[in-house]
């Protein structure tokens, strides 16, 4: 036995050299449905599904009715199906242990747990590990998106920049279920383009509604510098819609209200709100957060810094209408304004 890849399955999936018993598992659940989907596509042609081919649910069924149908000798097939989905809310799963010691070889039984694992001290997943097919489902992390975003993409014969990849990825978060959707959704509907450009998935993904001067300051008051450029770049391409003065007067009233919470000594909601314009219980934490990254020193020093980006926007000592550039630095410059003014 072996703990085997998501590659590794769909191959014993597509060429029938199956094992008995298979245990999908692990944190990430998109990876288990889709396997355990695959199982139920693939493994049986169509015409043999109906005699050979069970698709139970843990919190409906029981192990006897499990062993039951796996007992069952398959009609005109190699192989009698047996999917469990939500195995995790099976009752006694691990009296199965007496099943897996010995399986019917002509039987083929798939245990999903998506998001869950078998309990390690138990009999059950110990003989699954050692004699059977074990596959372990791992979280994709948000600086692993981009690739496997890329991947995703490519794997349906399309192609992604690096950029694009990571602005679906951090629009989307590592919902990947979700990710897989609207990537299957925009692919539908570019027809024959070749690539997932920044036009299209702003209309099919909608990434436009998020990538405002809004969630720009949010990403600021953070300290958030990936999501602050990603979103400065789709700002950038958009000046008609959303002008540079405007974005600037934002970002900058912002920092206003922030450096007179910091001088006031205000922290609790009521006040901020006051100050702040808004009983928005979002808003007032992303000021409370700002309140807790930056020092008054940081904010006088950014006082400073938005003097001179206002200038710098009039084409003095700076090349004029070079908006996007003088947003990036000065958004890069806000965000590590600490590490600068005492580096």
């Amino acid at each position: 036995m072996a703990v085997y890849s998501f590659e590794d399955i769909i191959r014993q999936i597509t060429t029938k050299k199956v094992h008995p018993v298979y245990v999908l598992q692990g944190d990430e659940p998109y990876f288990i449905d889709l396997l355990t989907q695959k199982f139920i596509d693939l493994l049986l042609p169509e015409e043999e599904k109906v005699f050979n081919q069970e698709v139970l649910y843990g919190k409906e069924t029981n192990v006897s009715t499990i062993i039951d149908y796996l007992g069952q000798y398959p009609m005109g097939s190699d192989f009698k199906l047996i999917v469990v989905k939500n195995a995790s809310e099976l009752k006694n799963i691990d009296s199965l242990s007496s099943y897996v010691s010995d399986p019917y070889p002509s039987s083929v039984l798939v245990l999903a747990l998506p998001g869950k694992k078998l309990d390690g001290r138990k009999k059950l997943s110990s003989i699954v590990k050692a004699n059977f097919a074990l596959f372990e489902s791992k979280v994709i992390y948000e600086n692993q998106l981009p690739a496997w975003i890329k991947s995703e993409v490519e794997s349906k014969g399309k192609k992604i920049s690096e950029l694009n990849a990571a602005l679906i990825g951090e629009f989307l978060g590592n919902d990947l279920q979700k990710i897989s959707n609207e990537i299957g959704k925009t692919i539908i509907a570019m027809g024959e383009e070749k690539e997932i450009n920044r036009h299209l998935i702003e209309n099919y993904i909608g990434i436009n509604r998020e990538f405002n001067v809004f969630e720009l300051i949010n990403a600021i008051f953070n300290k958030d510098n990936q999501k602050a450029q990603l979103i400065v770049n789709y700002l950038a391409d958009n000046f008609n819609k959303q002008p540079f003065t405007l974005i600037l007067g934002s970002i900058f009233n912002s920092f206003v209200k922030l450096y007179t919470l910091k001088v006031s000594r205000i922290y609790n909601d009521a006040d901020i709100a006051t100050i702040i314009n808004t009983r928005s219980i979002s808003a007032i934490k992303e000021y409370k957060t700002a309140l807790a990254k930056y020092s008054l020193s940081d904010l006088d020093h950014a006082t400073l810094l938005f003097k001179q980006y206002d200038q710098y926007s009039k084409g003095v000592d700076y090349p004029s209408g070079i908006y996007a550039g003088i947003l990036k630095e000065l958004v890069f410059k806000l965000i590590h304004i600490h590490e600068i003014t005492n580096g």
